[in-house]
């Protein structure tokens, strides 16, 4: 079967299984929106199973693709920084992970309430249904409950005088023009951008913030950018690209050992697999890759089997997406 059968067959199946995946996503979405459990609600992917359903569309009728990815990545890598801090200030992971990791940390978080790890031995233990108290510490807490309520009703007093103090004429009227002037349009505006500047201090003061993981996440657009700019047989995208890639890696793996959790863990290893994309990415693949294959092969297989082995990595070429 020749590549081009291969490819016409292909891709009707690929545009079918993209379609059905998609509409998974779009559930996937609906249940983390509206579940207690999911702190985030991971929408890059949904838009990820967009793009390659456009960009094998686009590909199958021989149009012109790579702006619209080119948007689409822009608008995905929006979508990830705000999934990144969401992971930062509310999961407490340093590093961006994937939507089907994320999904198995909060499984292993559901997990690890119904256990007890000891300290030093690391063993975990089921935790037990219910504590007994003793008489000791029963008498311990109702004492510690009574000062609560002694300090309680103190509080009470003091916002009673207080209150009483607010309704002199003098304090109703300056509480009464500082209402009017919170309530101006300047200020509400200055209130919105001081709010999201100390959030962003926030984010950027974090310890898990890594400034190595916005470049990654930026990556793609990076390349896009290149490729429009200097074309598919240029080597400035793909090295562009790789080595932000390898630069991540490297870097990733020294801090490797500060992951909190297992899911960290698993996003570093798993990284470095993803650079053996690029052998199957023009220019690399047409001027490198094919001439690699053919020098290890050409000793123990026949011209036939060599060409048969290439026209399956051209096909999976074909679905190594720009990106």
């Amino acid at each position: 079967m020749s590549v081009s059968t291969q490819r016409g067959s292909g891709s009707k199946l690929h545009l079918g299984l993209y379609a059905f995946q998609l509409i998974g996503e779009v559930n996937t979405i609906r249940k983390q929106i509206f579940s207690k459990e999911s702190k985030l609600v991971y929408l890059s992917s949904t838009l990820s199973q967009i793009e390659m359903l456009c960009e094998l569309t686009f590909a199958h009728l021989n149009e012109t693709v790579e702006p619209l990815i080119y948007f689409f990545e822009a608008v995905k890598a929006l979508l990830k920084l705000k999934e990144y801090v969401g992971l930062i200030t509310k999961e407490r992971i340093g590093y961006y992970i994937s939507k089907e990791l994320y999904e198995v940390y909060k499984t292993d978080e559901e997990k690890m309430k119904s256990i007890v790890m000891l300290p030093r031995s690391k063993k975990k233990l089921p935790k037990p249904d219910k504590f007994q108290i003793s008489n000791k510490m029963l008498k311990f807490a109702l004492k510690s409950a009574q000062s609560v309520d002694s300090l309680a009703s103190l509080e009470d007093d003091q916002h009673q005088k207080l209150s009483r103090n607010m309704d002199k004429p003098i304090i109703r009227e300056i509480l009464r023009e500082d209402h009017i002037q919170r309530k101006g349009f300047f200020s509400k505006v200055i209130h919105f951008f001081l709010k999201r500047f100390k959030y962003l201090l926030k984010v950027l003061g974090s310890r898990k913030f890594k400034i190595v993981e916005i470049l990654l996440i930026l990556r793609p657009v990076i390349y896009m950018y290149l490729y429009l700019k200097h074309g598919a047989e240029s080597y400035k995208p793909f090295s562009a690209s790789l080595l932000i890639e390898i630069f991540g890696i490297i870097y990733c793996i020294q801090k490797s050992s500060n992951c909190r959790t297992e899911t960290e863990q698993q996003e570093l290893t798993g990284r470095w697999k993803g650079l053996f994309k690029y052998a199957l990415k023009e220019p690399f693949f047409s001027k490198y890759t094919v001439n690699i294959v053919q020098f290890l092969l050409r000793r123990f297989i026949s011209q036939g089997k060599i060409a048969f082995v290439l026209s399956i990595l051209t096909y999976f070429k074909y679905y190594c997406y720009i990106v």
